[in-house]
């Protein structure tokens, strides 16, 4: 074969180029990411792979942006920030507080735009203070329903995009096979790992549609603990065969779906890691995932095929914290595979710059003296850049405040989460149908509450109830039993009541101990409750297994959610207006049959001992089990929430330079196909004087 001639070459050269620049092939995008990283300095690259947070300064919450904490990331052209529930006020200050982050970042020498992150999975961890809390994850496992995800994904991705955040560390894909789990349970979908990583990729799709990085976790998997990484270092003795099984199943799915982010975990897997080293004591430790090279390069990367970014969890835990220095942890953590730091320090004071600036020193000393291999580094800064790229980040122009007060806890938005959060609600037990219940005119009601945050969702249902008129008028009181309501006061109030309300919640093993309160108080007003012939009913609020304590009562049901709402937000004729928890008021709807139930239980319920303790090879309740109301059928899922979200530059809080590409001017200002179709012609022309040139050329001149 001859060799294409050189003037041939370099045209084909260019034609190539300037079609994938216009058309958008990602080629030019990892031209563009090499070029930045290769101009990029070390500890700028090193930057770039730390997430901080500022959740308070000098001991106060911080609303708003310092320029002594602008200049660190300006100056430290760091790659993220996390906020939490102190950063966020309401709609509006959160709006600028992230405007003014990302205009700080965007100031840096190379003007890469910040992940700007949040815990927001739903149910139980929610850090918006107004906005769409939804029922959690596994109210959702209770509904099966792959739509009902997607527009729970939707809601949050499209809120967290209007406010201005880019990335959110959610949801769990962890499945909660181990009933005594104190961290996880009502964050994971099911104990079933094929819904898990079902249920899990149809939210993390209705997340990334509005442009919000979904930021999986806690691999390989957080289910079968029974310490909380937060506080101790967590063990799972399980081969890799068990894991392929369960734990792994729905992380496969998500790498196959093509999600964005993987957040590690801190725990420790000896049959699958059991290398060894010290400790901060001195004593001989096994790594943990989140810094196993074994764990995060060879079966996350290599086996599992994951290409995308990996994160660590938050460094600051006490799992990490309190057996590894700050800088070895994160050398470890880089070695092993993980692109992003989260939280290795924090920004707290003015001298946080002097922190932040030494552990980017200390592991460019380890690039430089060759503990880490500086490919490592820009194999992670070229994935940060490239997954700011795919989800648009370097278009960033500003954030609309009208547009995220229209869109963060509409009217909207929380029907829909109404809608979810009944349908989620499983009734496992209705003897004689006693639900729904019909209420009389001048009946009484007792709701037993486990805390006082809790009444507010009560009063909130039961007067939107009336104002719908969908009960009668009718007298109702609130106990709390931990907050003082004792078990006597409640069954006083008992005995004048026609229909009993028993909430239950367990937050963690020792809440359903016989003479714990959690169980105590609940089981005596019950017991009260039916020597009066009273119409009770038990409703759990937290972790589902409690109900195996209850198992005797006419009427059970779980909910799947405990939050509270602001006691302002009294008044269920009007919009709250601070973020609050749909499941009480869920449960409330559904007994009294303004809405119906379609829930199952997504986990096994273990049978609960005589002293307190789960019989974990006896279930009380299997998988599955829910009833519906007679002729109930099922109803039509509610409708997705729009994804398109068009800002409003005219009222944008802080407007910066626009320095987009000029790809993305051309899209922005619908140019772009009248200057491809030009380029096309233009090149077109000279590919063919090209040709007539060199066929020219090759003919010789005859003697």
């Amino acid at each position: 074969m001859k060799r294409m001639k050189r003037p041939f070459k370099i045209t084909v050269s260019i034609v190539l180029s300037v079609m994938c620049i216009l058309l958008g092939i990602p080629t030019v995008c990892a031209t563009f990411t090499d070029d930045l990283v290769a101009g990029m300095t070390l500890e700028e690259k090193i930057g770039q792979m730390l997430i901080l947070d500022v959740s308070k300064y000098n001991g106060t919450a911080f609303t708003a942006l310092k320029k002594e904490v602008a200049d660190i990331f300006t100056e430290k052209s760091l790659g993220g920030v996390i906020l939490f529930s102190d950063n966020l006020e309401d709609t509006q200050q959160t709006v600028r507080l992230i405007s003014d982050f990302q205009n700080a970042a965007l100031a840096s020498r190379n003007q890469i735009p910040l992940f700007v992150s949040i815990d927001q999975e739903g149910g139980e961890v929610v850090r918006l203070k107004q906005g769409t809390s939804l029922p959690g994850n596994m109210a959702l496992g209770a509904t099966n329903s792959e739509e009902d995800c997607q527009t729970a994904g939707n809601i949050i991705g499209r809120e967290l995009s209007a406010l201005g955040f880019n990335m959110d560390f959610a949801p769990s894909l962890d499945v909660n096979s181990n009933p005594l789990n104190p961290i996880i349970g009502l964050r994971s979908y099911s104990s079933d790992p094929e819904m898990v990583g079902r249920l899990g990729m149809s939210t993390v799709t209705g997340i990334q549609k509005n442009n919000v990085v979904a930021v999986v976790k806690h691999f390989p998997g957080h289910g079968d603990t029974s310490t909380d990484s937060h506080v101790g270092l967590p063990v799972i003795t399980k081969s890799m065969t068990e894991l392929e099984k369960c734990e792994l199943v729905p992380f496969k799915k998500a790498i196959d779906s093509g999600v964005d982010m993987i957040m590690t975990a801190h725990i420790q897997f000896p049959l699958i890691e059991n290398t060894k080293m010290k400790n901060s004591d001195g004593d001989d430790i096994i790594l943990p995932a989140t810094l196993s090279k074994k764990i995060i390069t060879d079966l996350l990367r290599n086996e599992m095929g994951f290409k995308g970014v990996v994160t660590t969890d938050a460094m600051n835990m006490s799992a990490i914290a309190e057996n590894f220095g700050v800088t070895q942890a994160c050398v470890l953590a880089i070695n092993a595979g993980v692109d992003m730091l989260l939280m290795p320090v924090s920004i707290s004071s003015a001298s946080s710059k002097v922190e932040v600036s030494s552990l980017i020193g200390n592991i460019a000393s380890a690039v430089r003296n060759g503990t880490i291999k500086e490919e490592t580094i820009n194999e992670a800064v070229r994935r940060i850049i490239e997954l700011k790229q795919k989800r648009n980040m370097f278009a960033y122009r500003g954030t609309a405040v009208a547009q995220a007060l229209s869109i963060v806890g509409s009217v909207q938005n929380h029907e829909t989460e109404d809608d979810i959060s009944t349908k989620a609600v499983t009734i496992l037990k209705n003897d004689n149908n006693m639900l729904p219940l019909k209420p009389k005119d001048g009946q009484k009601a007792v709701f037993v509450m486990p805390y006082a945050d809790e009444r507010t969702n009560c009063q909130f249902a039961m007067s939107k109830l009336f104002a719908k008129k969908a009960i009668p008028q009718m007298e109702y009181e609130t106990y709390c039993y931990h907050e003082g309501s004792s078990a006597d006061d409640i069954c006083y109030a008992v005995n004048s009541a026609d229909y009993v309300f028993v909430f239950t919640e367990m937050s963690s093993p020792m809440d359903i101990l016989p003479n714990h309160i959690s169980t105590a108080v609940p089981k005596q007003v019950i017991s009260h409750a039916r020597e009066q012939e009273k119409n009770c009913m038990v409703i759990s609020i937290g972790k589902p297994y409690d109900v195996a304590n209850y198992t005797d009562v006419p009427a059970l049901l779980v909910a799947y959610g405990c939050k509270g709402m602001d006691s302002s937000d009294t008044d269920g004729s009007l919009p709250a207006t601070y973020t609050y928890g749909p499941n009480i008021m869920a449960a409330i709807e559904v007994v009294f049959g303004y809405k119906n139930p379609y829930g199952v239980l997504p986990v096994d319920v273990p049978v609960i001992n005589a002293d307190g303790s789960m019989n974990l090879n006896e279930l009380a309740f299997k998988l599955g089990s829910g009833m519906i109301y007679p002729e109930t059928k099922k109803e039509e899922k509610p409708t997705s929430v729009p994804t398109e979200i068009k800002i409003d530059v005219s009222d944008e809080v802080a407007p910066r330079i626009d320095n987009r590409n000029i790809v993305q001017k051309l899209k922005d200002n619908g140019s772009l196909p009248v200057v491809v179709l030009l380029s096309v012609a233009i090149i077109i022309v000279v590919i063919v004087l090209i040709v007539i040139v060199s066929g020219q050329k090759k003919k010789k001149p005859k003697n």
